[in-house]
């Protein structure tokens, strides 16, 4: 038989390797917590800074296009050109005042002058016709009515004149009365002047 070596006698390499390794397993673990200890102390330490204000850049102003600003400059010359030519242009000559032409046909705008009835007798041979009418006249303003006024009698011999020398297919229709219209009113002018008589009425045209 073999006799065991006793248990509580061991070798001395062994016992310095176990010493060894709990050495390298303290100091680990001692390298661990200082390794945390530091990391904690640099995150307090951040925590602890103050936090910069964001620096806001103010928004920079667009750049107005140089054409842009050229055609500002232009175009305010040109008003100022145009006030200074309305300021210092010469006013315009007056034109003698003339009454304006009746917009409405149907419209009286000037005085009205009314002649005593005329009778003839028509020339019509071998018949006895006679034509009755009365004219109104109206004129322009200013002087017209008082001549007319005024000649009054050379007016009437004139007109009865005229009126003696018609037959009576000048009496009959409407254009024969458009045409003794602008008879009269020329023979009117005669009397008293061009461009004083704007219209004749026929107030009364009785044939028979």
């Amino acid at each position: 038989m073999i006799d065991n070596p006793p248990r509580g006698n061991a070798k001395p390499g062994v016992v310095i390797s176990g010493v060894l390794r709990s050495r390298t397993v303290l100091q680990l673990a001692a390298f661990a917590r200082a390794r945390a200890a530091h990391q904690l102390l640099s995150l307090a330490s951040m925590s602890e800074e103050p936090v910069k204000p964001a620096v806001v850049t103010p928004p920079t102003r667009a750049k107005t296009p140089k054409i842009v600003l050229a055609l500002l400059m232009l175009n305010l010359g040109a008003s100022g050109f145009s006030t200074f030519k309305l300021v210092t242009s010469a006013p315009a000559e007056a034109h003698p005042h003339a009454d304006p032409a009746p917009t409405n046909k149907n419209e009286i705008t000037g005085p009205i002058v009314s002649l005593q009835p005329f009778v003839v007798n028509l020339d019509e041979p071998g018949q006895s016709r006679y034509l009755k009418v009365t004219l109104q006249f109206e004129v322009v303003k200013g002087d017209a009515q008082a001549l007319i006024e005024k000649n009054s009698q050379v007016i009437r011999d004139a007109i009865l004149s005229h009126l003696s020398g018609l037959k009576l297919g000048d009496t009959l229709g409407a254009a024969a009365k458009d045409k003794l219209r602008v008879e009269l009113i020329k023979k009117l002018e005669e009397i008293v002047g061009e461009h004083k008589v704007r219209r004749m009425f026929f107030q009364e045209f009785v044939v028979q």
